[in-house]
């Protein structure tokens, strides 16, 4: 089926990151990656979500839905945009309806997560070593991909660097290849101000509030190893909405449509076809 797609990244990478699961779905009858790349302020980064519905909106009038896919920051964005009745699916990958742990006692879902200090302990670093936070993170988001697939997007701008997964002490060697370099090149960059914004609205963002809001189709992809954003974040939201379906795969960390985009994308072809042709 023909739809229109708003890609959705996660903090730091830019809509390249999709490019591996956009080859394998269904021709768009219009799609578009949203930028809050120069996002100045938290509330810039659902601004920019909703500039992305209403360009796509603009660019086809055929009916086909809209549906909006993101990942891990962008998977909030994309769940909010649906209790906000603004998109017609919402494909939810690595997210649930708050990023950082609560403090008060509730479901396991609302234990999980980081700590809010340790986003902020990123804030603080931020300023002083940028390329390293921005590595670490990557580092960790991407663990389980394939290694040619992570360099590229570990690195930007054919700069030569080296980064290493402190957790599993694996190091992306950046010895690049002209193909890799001129692929890197592409890589979006982040202000300063937006890195900064985006963790911000990470601590702060709790969707919690606006699930009884969700009405359209949803379906939430998780890795059943997620460092990041734990699975148990998306368990309880397929309760909360009455037409979501989750899929988690074993044994996978916070990237699953990079790490299975073959079986990520059949998922997502059956499911484009049960609930939204």
């Amino acid at each position: 089926m023909h739809a229109g797609y708003l890609w959705l990244p996660g903090w730091s990478f830019g809509g390249e990151v999709f490019q591996p699961l956009r080859g394998l779905l269904p021709a768009a009858e219009a799609d578009l990656a949203a930028d809050y790349t120069k996002a100045a302020g938290q509330e810039e980064f659902y601004a920019a979500a909703i500039a992305g519905v209403k360009e796509l909106r603009s660019k086809h009038h055929t009916g086909a839905p809209l549906i909006a896919v993101g990942w891990s920051l962008g998977g909030m964005l994309a769940l909010r945009l649906a209790a906000d009745r603004l998109v017609d699916g919402a494909i939810v990958i690595s997210a649930g309806a708050r990023f950082v742990r609560s403090e008060q006692r509730g479901s396991a879902s609302s234990r999980s997560g980081w700590d809010a200090r340790q986003l902020e302990r990123m804030r603080t670093a931020l300023s002083a070593d940028r390329a390293g936070v921005e590595a670490r993170f990557r580092s960790m988001a991407l663990d389980g991909c394939r290694e040619d697939l992570a360099r590229r997007l570990l690195v930007r701008d054919g700069a030569c660097d080296r980064g290493r997964d402190r957790d599993h002490g694996r190091t992306f060697n950046t010895d690049l290849d002209q193909e890799t370099s001129s692929a890197v090149s592409l890589m979006t960059r982040w202000s300063d101000a937006a890195l900064d914004a985006g963790l911000q609205w990470l601590i702060h963002e709790d969707l919690n509030p606006q699930l009884p809001k969700v009405e359209c189709p949803a379906l939430f992809i998780h890795g059943s190893d997620d460092s990041i954003c734990p699975a148990d974040k998306s368990a309880d939201l397929v309760q909360s909405i009455p037409q979501a379906e989750r899929m988690v795969l074993d044994g996978i960390g916070h990237a699953p449509f990079l790490t299975e985009p073959e079986y990520v994308s059949a998922r997502i072809r059956r499911w484009l076809h049960d609930r939204l042709s």
